[in-house]
């Protein structure tokens, strides 16, 4: 047992694969994932592999149950199990025998210092080759228009290869990026990959944006997992939202000047789109409205 001064370890080892060059491949719930489109691009990820087990992390010292409640099952009255939020490290295959880790489950409340810390020594135990995470925010891009990706990365030449605010910024920092920070540290190059949801669909699911973040994921990293569930339902979306436009020519009209806008700032190569607050309050209220 640790000492009284020694700190318990986070986390257990389940196995431990011989694995070669693996990506961390990051996805957490509780960090900005607009239409949750990171979660359901993991969801489909998962959906086409068969994860194994490589550590589990210590949820009592890293989560708030009163703010992440486990799940009661009840059948006729009786209480017959609990399903607790866990945060686990899994091995997957991608379509061309890659090897990745898989970090996921809820952001940690406590203790990121030492969960990043544990992460780095999971990281070197494994020889990871790089760090990606993935995301998702609201901007003010029209859902006629494929989704834009958008990068914060630990070096100049790897946020060029797919794009990246071009702005300096202050903002608040997620556990990924701690992650990311330290094992640029390291040497070991990484990555968050953000894709860009429209701004009046952020409460929706967006599939075109997670299928966008797994094209991201191949052409950055060059893992590779099959979108063509997420293609054909991002089809079926947009046409479900153009119906929805068809009935009001006011917002036909508004979606019509940001999509002129939007191809403005396109054309000239301006990567960072306004918010488009204004705009996209209106719209946004109205599709709010509508039935499933």
């Amino acid at each position: 047992m640790p000492s009284a001064s020694e700190p318990a370890a986070l986390y257990t080892v389940d196995s431990h694969p011989e694995l070669t060059d693996p990506v961390l491949l990051i996805v957490m719930s509780g960090w900005i994932d607009a239409s949750s489109a990171a979660q359901a691009a993991r969801d489909v990820i998962v959906g086409q592999c068969k994860p194994a087990r490589v550590a589990t992390f210590d949820d009592d010292s890293l989560l708030d149950h009163r703010a992440r409640r486990p799940t009661l099952r009840v059948e006729e009255g009786v209480s017959v199990s609990l399903d607790w939020p866990e945060i686990t490290l899994d091995h997957l295959v991608d379509n061309d025998g890659s090897d990745v880790l898989l970090l996921t489950g809820p952001e940690p409340d406590y203790h990121w210092r030492r969960f990043s810390a544990a992460l780095s020594e999971l990281i070197a135990d494994f020889g990871v080759r790089m760090v990606v995470s993935l995301g998702a925010y609201p901007a003010a891009a029209p859902h006629t228009r494929p989704p834009a990706l958008s990068s914060t990365a630990s070096t100049e030449s790897l946020a060029h290869r797919r794009g990246f605010l071009n702005a300096s910024l202050d903002v608040p920092a997620g556990v990924q990026s701690i992650i990311e920070m330290q094992a640029a540290m390291s040497g070991i190059p990484s990555i968050g990959l953000w894709a860009q949801v429209p701004h009046y669909l952020g409460g929706m699911p967006y599939p075109a944006a997670s299928a966008a973040l797994l094209d991201g994921l191949f052409d950055t990293a060059a893992i590779r997992f099959g979108s063509a569930e997420l293609v054909e339902a991002g089809e079926t979306a947009r046409k479900h939202i153009d119906e929805l436009l068809e009935q009001n020519p006011d917002h036909r009209g508004m979606l019509e000047d940001l999509e002129a806008s939007y191809d403005e700032r396109v054309e000239n190569s301006q990567v960072e789109i306004p918010s488009g607050d204004d705009l996209a309050l209106e719209f946004e209220e109205f599709l709010r409205n509508q039935p499933d």
